[in-house]
């Protein structure tokens, strides 16, 4: 890892400082996806959450990247086997090894990175010239990646700026686990149904897609709707159900008793 500068160390401390100082979830990815990209000089930084075939969730950015990424997230989606994170990671869950930081530039050059599928689907449209990607474990049935997106290859020290972030956000969001998880996810959870019972037919229907794991695009696809739509649905559901992600959603279910 290369020195960082003491300019770079003072930032990265008075971030750390900042992420600890408050354990709610608005707060996190406040620090997260709008203050984080300064301090890491990038273009944006998302919040993934995949299945276990890595096969993307639902994903967070500021703001002012959202609506654009999500213009390019089918694209992402059908040409993810050919990031070479991805490929690498999913070697290294075989080996249950997984809890490094990666990125693109330590396995391909910005002319190799130009003839992969994802660069030319999607990459090349939102500016992306090198993304780190670190997993993030919070509990069996919550697993996030972290991306970092940069308009240039990452240096030595933004990467290991990245890695002493790494501890720092499990921490932070453990703590944000514990201080939210009860006004989050019900105590005493009823019955699959009763959870349910506030959703029209259709929401329902989006609700059993999401819970066996299904990409958002063939979700739209089997139900006829334009992604757009269907994102406006899974909203729906998760304000409904008081749930802010897909992992919270998973963990809410499995701990409802089921309907006998």
């Amino acid at each position: 890892m290369s020195r960082l500068t003491h300019i770079q160390w003072s930032k990265l401390n008075a971030f750390v400082l900042e992420l600890h100082s408050d354990h709610s979830q608005e707060h996190f990815f406040r620090c997260c996806l709008e203050v984080m990209p300064g301090l890491m000089q990038c273009v944006y930084v998302g919040w993934n959450e995949f299945n276990s075939d890595f096969q993307i969730l639902s994903c967070r950015q500021s703001a002012v990247m959202s609506a654009e990424v999500m213009r390019f997230l089918p694209g992402i989606e059908t040409t993810l086997a050919s990031h070479p994170v991805v490929y690498h990671v999913l070697r290294e869950r075989e080996t249950d090894a997984v809890g490094e930081t990666y990125a693109i530039s330590d396995f391909l050059s910005q002319r190799e990175l130009r003839d992969r599928a994802i660069h030319a689907e999607a990459y090349r449209n939102l500016g992306i010239r090198d993304q780190m990607y670190t997993e993030l474990q919070f509990t069996p049935c919550h697993r996030s990646g972290l991306t970092f997106n940069a308009d240039r290859p990452f240096t030595s020290a933004q990467k290991g700026m990245a890695r002493v972030l790494r501890e720092h956000l499990l921490s932070a969001y453990r703590n944000v686990l514990r201080t939210e998880k009860p006004a989050t996810l019900p105590n005493a959870p009823g019955r699959r149904q009763d959870l349910q019972a506030p959703l029209s037919p259709r929401l329902q229907e989006t609700l059993g897609h999401l819970l066996k794991g299904h990409q958002r695009k063939r979700i739209a696809d089997e139900m006829n709707l334009s992604l757009h739509t269907l994102n406006e649905y899974v909203a729906e559901v998760y304000a409904r159900l008081n749930v802010h992600s897909h992992a919270e959603l998973v963990c809410l279910f499995q701990s409802a008793p089921p309907q006998v």
